[in-house]
């Protein structure tokens, strides 16, 4: 004799404590007891959600977040270098005569030194979340990939508008990380059981 899931229906042969096609918990007063009829065979589920070893074997730094694991631990390194350019341009003798003769381009550079300080500041955050396996890392992570589009957006316009070239290369690789990179952090498996603290 086999149970039946109160909450979808489905039957509960192996463990009749959870449903494998819901999740749902099974109290022993609430499952239903059913006799399937003969020659009928019962649905496939379309896939089982993973169990709790599945998952075991899944939390922690592996898989496809190796890659950003290591984005991360670049990024502030990476965030001060273009802040000390950004200076660099801003404080050198040569570029003062450059940075007159193009009216705007010293805003930009300033917009860009502040996003460097801010974004440098942001990713010291975003590494301790990460290592600490915080449950808030997924959605920090996805408001981090957004503001650097916005960034970006904002950095090629300007640059456009002071005759500049280039920009609109950090431009595509913000918007091809964040079309990448926001949907793993909102729906990978691993994501969800690594980021639990």
């Amino acid at each position: 004799m086999s149970s039946q899931c109160a909450h979808c229906g489905a039957p509960l042969e192996d463990c009749p404590a959870v449903c494998v096609l819901c999740g749902a918990i099974q109290a022993p007063s609430v499952a239903v007891r059913h006799e399937p009829a003969q020659g009928v065979q019962p649905a496939a589920t379309p896939f089982a959600p993973a169990s709790a070893s599945e998952d075991v074997a899944l939390s922690g730094i592996g898989g496809w977040l190796i890659l950003p694991a290591i984005a991360l631990a670049f990024a502030p390194f990476i965030n001060l270098v273009a802040l000390f350019t950004n200076v660099h341009v801003l404080a050198g003798v040569q570029a003062g005569e450059y940075l007159a003769s193009h009216p705007g381009l010293h805003i930009l550079i300033v917009f860009e030194a502040i996003s460097n300080i801010v974004f440098f500041l942001y990713t010291i955050g975003l590494n301790a979340l990460f290592y600490t396996k915080r449950k808030g890392f997924p959605t920090a992570m996805v408001v981090y990939l957004i503001v650097t589009v916005f960034v970006a957006s904002i950095d090629s316009i300007g640059a456009e508008q002071t005759g500049l070239v280039g920009q609109s290369t950090q431009l595509m690789w913000a918007i091809v990380g964040a079309a990448i990179w926001i949907p793993y952090f909102l729906r990978s498996r691993r994501v969800a059981v690594t980021f639990v603290r």
